[in-house]
């Protein structure tokens, strides 16, 4: 975020950890198998996760919304 904030260059995260999603990332999408599944900022989709690999993902981690 520092990054972001101080120099305005946006970045791409690849991580299967949504712990470091909901610590550094504004906006997700989750891909499976070169799909993307669903899409929007992260306190959305951690919020009202709509596909069942979204939902297995955040299992991983625990979100208050």
């Amino acid at each position: 975020r520092k990054i972001n904030r101080e120099l305005g260059v946006t970045m791409v995260v690849i991580t299967h950890s949504m712990s470091v999603v909901e610590k550094i990332c504004s906006k997700v999408a989750v891909i499976d198998d070169a799909h993307i599944l669903e899409q929007g900022s992260v306190t959305d989709v951690f919020a009202h996760p709509e596909h069942e690999v979204t939902k297995q993902l955040l299992g991983q981690v625990r979100w208050d919304a």
